[in-house]
């Protein structure tokens, strides 16, 4: 029965000698045009693509905070060195550490503050600057030079542990001690240059 109806099939061909069935053909173009076809997402779909989403964005975002904190935290740093380095060749000049950072101007200082406001304080055998943040989400820094034996000069900067509350409850002081054993230490920070 079945090599009949293929027989059949096989003489409905075509003069000019195309091999396609007239009826199968027809067939198969009415299944197409009335199939359904999907074109669009389906909810859960949409959903789940959002959850991925969410997800990803809750890991990426704390990093790219903190990264961010880093970066203005570089400011300070960068900022710190200069001045215990400029201290240094003004001690060399003046026999004392400068209490400004206007008359550490005239050494190349530029301080161009935008995270951070800084204070300054100098004696005749030490400075200290201070970097307090002027938003809330940043670390406090403290930085200084104290001269020792021999007019060998010692410096840091410490930085504070904590990002929240104020700046005066997360302050990184900076403890220099001179004379025969310099030192340079921090309170309540960790040192890090």
């Amino acid at each position: 029965m079945e090599i009949q109806k293929l027989d059949s099939r096989l003489r409905t061909f075509t003069h000019s000698g195309e091999a396609v069935f007239k009826q199968e053909s027809r067939t198969l173009q009415c299944g197409l045009s009335t199939g359904h076809q999907q074109s669009a997402f389906t909810l859960i779909e949409l959903i789940f693509a959002i959850v991925i989403l969410g997800l990803l964005s809750a890991i990426a975002l704390p990093s790219y905070l903190n990264q961010a904190a880093k970066a203005k935290g570089s400011e300070a740093k960068s900022t710190i060195g200069s001045i215990n380095r400029i201290q240094q060749a003004y001690r060399y000049e003046n026999k004392q550490f400068s209490s400004s950072l206007n008359s550490l101007g005239s050494y190349g200082l530029r301080v161009y503050p935008k995270n951070f406001s800084y204070t300054l304080s100098g004696l005749a055998n030490s400075a200290t600057v201070n970097a307090d943040p002027i938003q809330t989400d940043l670390k406090v820094y403290s930085g200084g030079v104290v001269l020792g034996l021999n007019d060998q000069y010692l410096n840091g900067i410490c930085e504070s542990i904590k990002f929240e509350g104020s700046p005066t409850e997360n302050a990184a002081q900076i403890s220099l001690i001179g004379g025969s054993s310099p030192s340079v230490s921090c309170t309540d920070g960790k040192l890090v240059e």
